[in-house]
């Protein structure tokens, strides 16, 4: 990334919880590979065209603890995208 030849995405906001990192609803589960991480994001900058997405997510269920932030490869099973959203602003 660092060289400019990869492009990165942060996802922290969820659409129930907005930036309210307490309110994070993804969760890591783990698994004989690493983890399983579900859950939504939303308001992703690169979203579909990023080469990896720093992703937070919970690893337990205490509001005050748990919190990790995990980097998904683009190619990640399961990985999917929503329509963009039409909002102003990156329109360069």
């Amino acid at each position: 990334m660092m060289s400019g030849s990869q492009l990165g995405a942060y996802c922290l906001s969820e659409p129930q919880a907005g930036s309210d990192v307490a309110a994070i609803r993804t969760k890591a589960t783990a698994t004989e590979d690493g983890y399983a991480l579900t859950g939504n994001k939303a308001w992703i900058s690169h979203a579909g065209h990023a080469d990896f997405y720093t992703t937070f997510a919970r690893t337990s269920d205490d509001k005050g603890k748990g919190l990790s932030c995990f980097l998904v490869p683009s190619d990640a099973d399961g990985l999917t995208f929503a329509e963009p959203e039409k909002k102003m602003g990156l329109h360069c």
